[in-house]
């Protein structure tokens, strides 16, 4: 293990983007470097399910922690989750190989979609926020309590 909560910071486009990664390894036999992500909400089932979040612009913190710690020097060739929602279920891993199961080119198209939110958020021009569909979404959001188009949550079930 190199460390746990690296700190991670980048400039795009004039803009400071910053972040902490769970934990980063580095294989001894290759000398690449895995970027560990532990998460307790929910996360992608599998490495395709995990790209295509990556395609469509839903997930931007792996990405992102790719390109800082490839700034940094470091030859990034694995991203991973890892989930720890339960403690009762066993522990699967998504793992996604750069260059194979997740192409350089999506992490590009990704940091480039970054710069263009940070730009449209700095621009002054947004004036409203499209709401989420999503209420789990809400529980980060600091204005879920005022937020007037906040989506209804589903009915909670006896014993869930």
């Amino acid at each position: 293990m190199l460390g746990g909560e690296v700190p991670a910071s980048l400039w795009f486009d004039g803009r400071p983007f910053v972040g902490y990664i769970d934990r980063l390894d580095r294989d001894e036999r290759s000398g690449g470097v895995a970027i560990v992500d532990y998460k307790t909400g929910n996360i992608a089932a599998s490495a395709t399910e995990y790209c295509e979040k990556v395609r469509h612009f839903r997930d931007f913190q792996l990405p992102f922690y790719y390109w800082a710690r490839t700034a940094a020097g470091d030859r990034v060739t694995r991203l991973v989750l890892i989930p720890l929602r339960d403690a009762l279920l066993d522990v699967k891993p998504v793992a996604l190989e750069v260059g194979k199961s997740i192409e350089s080119s999506d992490l590009a198209r990704s940091r480039a979609r970054m710069i263009e939110l940070s730009n449209e958020l700095s621009s002054g021009d947004l004036r409203n926020f499209k709401p989420t569909e999503d209420p789990r979404a809400c529980v980060f959001c600091a204005y879920a309590t005022a937020c007037a188009s906040k989506p209804m949550e589903e009915a909670k079930r006896f014993g869930s």
